[in-house]
């Protein structure tokens, strides 16, 4: 965490928000399981065909719209 400053006076501990600098090793590995899981969740068919919400190439917005075109 390194505090940024915000405003005014600089000794006020309320003047500061923190900011968290992650290491780069640690960015490679969440993009290596993310990459991972989400394949691995798609080969396996873990997610049924309507879950819509996070996954590539799907939309909540398209689940929108099959629903309301099933309620018409």
């Amino acid at each position: 965490m390194t505090p940024i400053h915000k405003k005014r006076d600089l000794r006020d501990v309320n003047n500061y928000r923190p900011i968290s600098v992650l290491p780069l090793f640690s960015k490679l590995l969440e993009k290596l399981m993310y990459n991972r899981l989400t394949a691995f969740i798609d080969r396996n068919e873990v997610l049924t065909e309507v879950q819509r919400g996070f996954r590539t190439t799907k939309s909540t917005e398209m689940a929108l719209q099959i629903f309301t075109k099933s309620v018409q």
